[in-house]
């Protein structure tokens, strides 16, 4: 019997990791697999006679996810072409994300400030833009605005339809399913709107839009919101976020050593396992407001992704549905 480890990429959630544990144990031979969320590493214990690992690999691949055989002691230049990678693909969905943010920010007004509820008044938009005067305009710019979101969150539709066509769907499917169908059925709208104006109405980017810029957003401790400050150094006895594979994990510092910082969670019998780097450290945590990141982790979920996604077509359509009730009230007056 063998027992290797394994690198695994791709991984956002508790989901993800049972995944490739699921998949893996299906491969003939293999004893057990298991897959730590934290560090981003899958033990398998495999009899080498019956499987190879090419095999593995391929499974995990398969199943939306990358694979690469785990070095414990790495050469330096490695460990630092990796490390120059992870902060650089860092800075790249830093970003991704600013950017995502503020062309959905003005989508956002643009197509919901045209479609208050209860009367209100519309926020100011110039008439080249109106939704009553030029329906066309307001459907291109809308469709102008997403494009970038869309681009940004990319990987989304990379990751999340690659695991659905290998029917192992995970959080990143329902997002990019929610997100794609929203633009595809508002890029036909807009299609539709020299033949028929009121095609205006029935204009879903910014759904597309928020669902993807919200999927962005960095993992969170479940129920407390954090917030970090960046420091020089560390003491033993402190509470840090730093990050793993792509993933921000808090725990606590409990040893400091040559190599960077030994971690542990308050809530587990052992130590994370791994030295964390120095330069891996995102800061320090001095603010943690309580509650706030459970509607966070809620709409995470696939089911609260669902129902962000139905809310905001609710809202996109409460002019509409108020419209007809009053054209009925009007039409039984009459």
């Amino acid at each position: 019997m063998r027992e290797e480890k394994y690198d695994i990429s791709g991984m956002h959630c508790a989901a993800c990791s049972a995944s490739v544990e699921r998949v893996t144990r299906k491969l003939p031979g293999v004893e057990r697999s298991e897959v730590n969320l934290t560090t981003g590493i899958m033990t398998i214990a495999y009899d080498e006679k019956q499987c190879t690992q090419e095999q593995i690999i391929a499974k995990v691949e398969k199943a939306g996810f990358g694979a690469a055989l785990h070095l414990d002691h790495p050469a330096p230049a490695t460990v630092q072409d990796a490390q120059d990678a992870e902060a650089a693909a860092l800075k790249r969905r830093k970003i991704e994300l600013i950017a995502a943010a503020v062309f959905s920010a003005v989508l956002l007004y643009v197509s919901m400030g045209q479609m208050l509820p209860f009367g209100l008044p519309a926020l100011p938009l110039p008439d080249l833009f109106s939704m009553h005067t030029h329906p066309m305009n307001f459907a291109v710019l809308q469709l102008i605005l997403a494009v970038p979101v869309l681009y940004c969150g990319r990987n989304f539709f990379h990751g999340g339809f690659k695991s659905l066509f290998h029917v192992n769907p995970n959080m990143d499917s329902l997002v990019a399913i929610g997100s794609g169908c929203s633009f595809a059925y508002s890029l036909v709208m807009t299609f539709l709107i020299s033949d028929d104006p009121s095609y205006v109405h029935n204009l879903y980017y910014e759904s597309s839009a928020v669902v993807l810029t919200g999927s962005m957003s960095g993992t969170i401790e479940p129920d407390d919101f954090i917030i970090t400050h960046k420091q020089s150094d560390y003491m033993v006895g402190d509470i840090v976020m730093y990050q793993t594979g792509g993933t921000p994990v808090t725990h606590r510092i409990i040893s400091e050593n040559e190599k960077g910082y030994r971690t542990k969670g308050d809530a587990n019998n052992t130590d994370d396992g791994t030295d964390i780097p120095k330069e891996d450290v995102v800061g320090k945590v001095v603010l943690v407001i309580p509650k706030i990141g459970a509607a966070i982790r809620i709409v995470r979920t696939p089911i609260g992704m669902l129902g962000l996604f139905t809310a905001i077509i609710l809202i996109a359509e409460l002019p509409n549905l108020i419209g007809y009730i009053r054209r009925k009230d009007e039409k039984q007056e009459n």
